[in-house]
This record gives C-alpha cells, sequence and structure tokens, in this order.
C-alpha cells in the first residue's frame, strides 16, 4: 500500500466565481445611467445659467428705465413753477408767437414713433427782488437788490404776478443787471432798435407796482434721437429746446417715448374720453400740441419704454406693447403708438418681433434684445391754477401713479 498517496483535491469554493469581472452588459449600463446623470446635471446647470442671465439682464434694463422715468417725472412736477399762468414771454426769433408754456409736446415729430417733451421753469434758488428797469438807448437796466446773484450769460425770467418774460443777462455792477439785443437770441427785438418788446407787459406791471422778481431760467426737454434709432439714446436739452442743437446723451437703449396729456375744459359737456368726467379729457396724438381754446393742461403721462444693451438670444421679448387704446385713439392716457392685431380690429399690438426679421422692423427694434417699459402719471399742479408765484413751499413733486413695468 502506498503510504504517500494524493489526497483527493478539496472541492472547488464559491470565492473564484464572486472574483469574476464586470460583464460588458453591466457596463454598458453604468455608463447608460451615468450619461442620463450628467445631462440632467448639465440641463439643470444651463437652465440655471439662463435664468441667472435673464434676472441679471432685466434687473439693468428696470434699473435704467426708472433712473430715466424718475428724472423726467421730477422735471415734470416742476413745469411751469414760478411763471403765471404757467407760461413765459420770449423774443420772435424763438417762438413766433412769443409766447411759451410750461409744458410742450411735439407728437411724432421724426414720423417713427417716439414724441419730444418740453419743459420750462423758475429756479428759487437763484432769485433776486426787481426794484425797477430803466432803458438807456438799447440797454435796459434791471435794478435789483443783489446783482451779484446773476452772472454774464446767464438766462433768467422776469415775473410778476400778472406776466413774465425770458432774457438773457449781459452785464452785471453792484446795482444793476443789464439786458441789450446783442443778447441774441433771447433778447433780440426782431428789428434791432426796440429793446426788448416781449418784456412791456412785465414793465407795466412793475410801473403798477406788482411785487416781481428774477428768476435763473431752467429747462428741460426729452427725446429719442433720431440720427441712431438702432442705438436708442435718450437725450435731454437743458435749454428746454430753445437752443437749438444743444441735446445731450443721458442714456442708452430707449426705443420709445410716448406722452399723453390731460386737459380741464370749462364747460364741456361731452366726455371726449369716456371716464366720467367731461371737463377733464385726455388728448394723445397730434390733437394734444393744438388743444381746445382755453383748455388748460392738468397732467401727463409718460410711457418709456427700454431694452438690454446687448442681444439676449436666449431671453428675448416676443413682442413690443401698443401705447394706445383704439377704443378712443385720439383721447388715452396711453399715448398713440400701436397697431391693430391680425383678426382683432381694436385689440392693439405692438410690435411682433419674434415673428419679424430685423428688415421688417423699425431700426430701434433690431435684434433680440429684453424689453421693459412703464407709465407714469404726474400732475402739472403749477400749470393749471393761474394763481401769482409763490416763493417756496413747492417740493416739486408731482402726484404720480406708475402702472410698474412688464414684458411679453
Amino acid at each position: 500500500m502506498n503510504r504517500w498517496r494524493t489526497q483527493p483535491r478539496a472541492p472547488a469554493t464559491g470565492r473564484a466565481s464572486r472574483e469574476r469581472g464586470i460583464t460588458l452588459v453591466e457596463l454598458m449600463v453604468a455608463m447608460l445611467v451615468t450619461s442620463l446623470l450628467l445631462v440632467f446635471l448639465l440641463t439643470v446647470q444651463t437652465q440655471l445659467s439662463q435664468g441667472f442671465r435673464g434676472q441679471s439682464v432685466a434687473s439693468e434694463v428696470n434699473s435704467n428705465m426708472r433712473m430715466a422715468a424718475g428724472a423726467i417725472r421730477r422735471d415734470l412736477a416742476h413745469a411751469g413753477y414760478l411763471l403765471p399762468a404757467g407760461q413765459v414771454e420770449v423774443a420772435p426769433d424763438i417762438d413766433p408767437d412769443s409766447l411759451l408754456q410750461g409744458f410742450r409736446v411735439r407728437n411724432d415729430p421724426y414720423g417713427d414713433g417716439p414724441d419730444e417733451l418740453h419743459m420750462i421753469f423758475g429756479d428759487d434758488g437763484q432769485l433776486a427782488l426787481i426794484n425797477g428797469i430803466q432803458s438807456q438807448a438799447a440797454n435796459v437796466q434791471i435794478d435789483i437788490d443783489d446783482p451779484s446773484t446773476f452772472d454774464d450769460g446767464d438766462i433768467v425770467i422776469l415775473s410778476s404776478l400778472s406776466a413774465a418774460c425770458l432774457l438773457k443777462v449781459t452785464g452785471t455792477n453792484p446795482e444793476f443787471v443789464t439786458v441789450n439785443p446783442s443778447g441774441a437770441p433771447f433778447n433780440d427785438s426782431g428789428d434791432g432798435t426796440t429793446p426788448n418788446p416781449h418784456c412791456d407787459n412785465l414793465r407795466q406791471a412793475i410801473i403798477d407796482e406788482e411785487p416781481s422778481h428774477i428768476y435763473r431760467f431752467t429747462g428741460r426737454s426729452y427725446r429719442i434721437d433720431p440720427e441712431r434709432p438702432e442705438a436708442g439714446v435718450l437725450q435731454m436739452s437743458p435749454s428746454g429746446g430753445l437752443v437749438p442743437d444743444d441735446w445731450v446723451n443721458v442714456g442708452v437703449g430707449f426705443t420709445n417715448l410716448q406722452v399723453a396729456t390731460r386737459y380741464f375744459e370749462e364747460g364741456r359737456t361731452v366726455d371726449l374720453d369716456g371716464d366720467g368726467d367731461p371737463e377733464r379729457n385726455w388728448y394723445s396724438g397730434d390733437n394734444q400740441e393744438n388743444p381746445p381754446p382755453g383748455a388748460v393742461p392738468i397732467a401727463v403721462s409718460i410711457s418709456l419704454e427700454t431694452r438690454s444693451r446687448s442681444q439676449v438670444g436666449d431671453v428675448p421679448t416676443p413682442a413690443t406693447p401698443a401705447f394706445i387704446d383704439l377704443d378712443r385713439p385720439d383721447h388715452n392716457p396711453i399715448g398713440d403708438f400701436g397697431q391693430a392685431c391680425p383678426g382683432a380690429a381694436l385689440d392693439p399690438c405692438g410690435v411682433d418681433l419674434a415673428g419679424t426679421s430685423d428688415g421688417d422692423r423699425p431700426e430701434r427694434y433690431a435684434g433680440d434684445h429684453l424689453y421693459r417699459w412703464t407709465t407714469v402719471t404726474v400732475n402739472l399742479r403749477n400749470m393749471h391754477t393761474g394763481d401769482p408765484p409763490t416763493l417756496g413751499g413747492d417740493d416739486g413733486e408731482g402726484d404720480e401713479e406708475a402702472d410698474g413695468d412688464d414684458d411679453a
């Protein structure tokens, strides 16, 4: 017997089977699950990024719009301040009628939608009491209590309880400020001989011993630059539009400015705007430039539209709003920019941006942008009383109603 006989080999256990590799099917399933997870994470990240970008762009556009609307509103609240009946006489070569209102509108002056807005008012932070006026040939010397308040070249308003006129200071001394026809255009007599005839009513008021003052003139005009509509440049004139070509750029990305004016018409019995008050009616379009005789402006509505400075292909606005009410196109508090939507005669639309190529849009709407707009209403409380101007007591803040901002 072989004592060294080999013992039988133990049967295989499950350990070897447990150590076998991952199969191809398992690997493919794992890769698929991983891919789906990555796609999900990338989609969420993209959406969050787009949302953040959209909020950032919207915040920038809203901030731009509100700062501009606030500046215009503050100037409107001062329109006509310290001017008797809200108006002032000027030299003939500035205005054929020799009379400027504290508030004026030019409706669609460039034929592309946006309006122009003009305001003038007195500044009670720079004023003096008028003691008398003396004429020496072409020169007119205005005796005031503090001539050092003004400098050569200042544009000033001479105002009494019943009249006001606009002049340019051409000289000063310890007792007088001087104006003469060489201070054109504000002092131009028209024929170069008669000194400042547009101030004749003011002279008579001083002769009649009406309290009279001299103020620094302040003017503001706003428009969207007609020469660069694609840039949407908001411009301001520091002369209130009286000096040609003195526009300065104050903002970029503004595409529309619409104005409507509410007038008080004493005795009118026909309710033109349908608000239940026949004596107070909104005018929009060209008719607000030439209201009926005796109509007095008491409120103005400003609709301002702005857009993102850069194009945003991921969050563009599909259409602009309509600043009009087609049920009453000539008497609404929004404006006169809009059109009837296809298939709905009285449903106003703005400009279709999503379905219209750049070549078929107004230039100011080229490209894919994010738009915001707001409508602000300001009471013209310095325009509609006709009472004598008062010193102090006016904070320059008009009543305001804001519709807020919106997008399509």
